[in-house]
């Protein structure tokens, strides 16, 4: 909803000039978030936005019914609102005024001639109350410019416009219908675009993420990501008459910046302007991709992680939920093991083998040096096996001596 400039260094992301988020973080707390309804509101702002739409000689019933379409979509922003604030992103590229208002609502009175609540010059040059009257009691307040005397309007939260009589329009009224049209239109595009942003996020993001980027568990090199993204594009191509199907999502401007690192030493970031939060994730997810920071779904807790370059892994640190004294990395990895101990043969073999000559150990037939060495020699011999360095038979005959 916001156009707004990031700047990259390496895998940080600085908003504001401060260190803010680490590399795809961003797109991991929207892929683990709840939304509301975003396709019904999408369907709302579509639907109402050409209700909205003023001009002179408008049919009475559209007069009479054109608050109830600003409440509707009013609704809708709100419900995209208070999901949008909840993110961690939200206090970085959005002003304390754009997180909470009603955006329709504000627009709307930037034109209060307007509408049959509105306030004629008359009532106007009468409200000259103190602030902590006319805040109480819902004016907005300014100063005006011709005497320098604080003065205030109505806020107008219902809106009936007047019977616009084209033929007594001048050029002021026709240019403030004009603005006001363009300003609504250019409002709703902004939720549009966003909720787009949030379904790609949802629908097609995951998709790749979950099928093609991580279909390997392991990091892939570029040849291999090529081939999948190829394959991953050929799907989405027929959808993308669906705006949200659309892999891709606005653009940006690049430039350059000099910042200060936590240590106050400067540094040389990337700097990009984007018209949109889709446009920063997009950039966001491959240049993680680049350096391996890979957005992760858990294969315990089914929710998404960050894995930050390093040794891949399928699981989370989180806590586990089937056990809150383990962390899924914990489980996972008993998992894996009770997996490879019951279906692979060299595995198999190898705890076969390790359990008896414990009980050796264990009966006092091997000192610890003895079991130790063999410990170290079985481990081994399981690589060879799992390498295919050696045959089957032979590995099981020599590990169980």
């Amino acid at each position: 909803m916001f156009t707004f400039t990031a700047n990259f260094k390496d895998n940080d992301i600085y908003l504001e000039g401060k260190k803010a988020f680490l590399t795809n973080e961003v797109l991991v707390e929207i892929l683990n978030s709840k939304v509301p309804n975003l396709k019904g509101c999408r369907e709302t702002l579509v639907r109402e936005l050409p209700q909205l739409d003023l001009f002179g000689n408008m049919e009475i019933f559209r007069i009479e019914q054109y608050n109830s379409h600003v409440q509707k979509a009013q609704g809708a922003m709100r419900l995209i609102d208070q999901y949008f604030n909840q993110l961690s992103i939200a206090s970085h590229i959005a002003s304390s005024s754009q997180l909470h208002s009603e955006k329709l609502v504000d627009v709307l009175n930037t034109k209060p001639w307007i509408w049959e609540t509105g306030d004629t010059d008359e009532v106007e040059d009468e409200l000259l109350y103190s602030d902590d009257f006319s805040n109480e009691y819902g004016f907005n307040h300014y100063v005006d410019s011709d005497c320098g005397e604080d003065r205030h309007n109505f806020y107008i939260t219902k809106f009936e416009p007047w019977d616009l009589k084209e033929e007594l329009f001048d050029y002021e009224m026709s240019a403030d219908l004009e603005t006001l049209n363009t300003d609504i239109k250019n409002l709703f595009e902004r939720y549009i675009t966003f909720i787009d942003d949030i379904l790609r996020v949802k629908e097609v993001y995951v998709d790749f993420i979950d099928n093609y980027l991580n279909a390997e568990h392991k990091f892939l090199d570029n040849s291999v990501l090529a081939e999948r993204f190829t394959v991953f594009l050929k799907k989405y191509d027929s959808l993308k008459t669906t705006p949200y199907l659309n892999f891709t999502s606005g653009y940006g401007m690049f430039s350059h910046s000099v910042l200060a690192d936590e240590k106050g030493k400067s540094i040389l970031c990337k700097t990009y302007k984007f018209q949109s939060l889709g446009a920063f994730l997009y950039y966001d997810l491959f240049s993680g991709i680049e350096t391996n920071y890979l957005p992760k779904r858990c294969e315990n807790c089914s929710q998404y992680f960050l894995i930050q370059s390093g040794k891949y892994t399928d699981y989370c640190e989180r806590t586990a939920p089937q056990d809150n004294t383990k962390t899924c990395r914990e489980v996972g990895a008993r998992k894996r093991y009770d997996d490879k101990c019951k279906n692979d043969p060299v595995w198999q073999g190898y705890n076969r083998a390790y359990k008896a000559h414990y009980a050796r150990y264990m009966k006092k037939k091997m000192t610890v040096s003895e079991f130790e060495q063999w410990a170290s020699w079985a481990i081994q011999w399981r690589t060879k096996a799992e390498n295919d360095e050696i045959n089957i038979e032979e590995y099981l005959s020599e590990i169980k001596k």
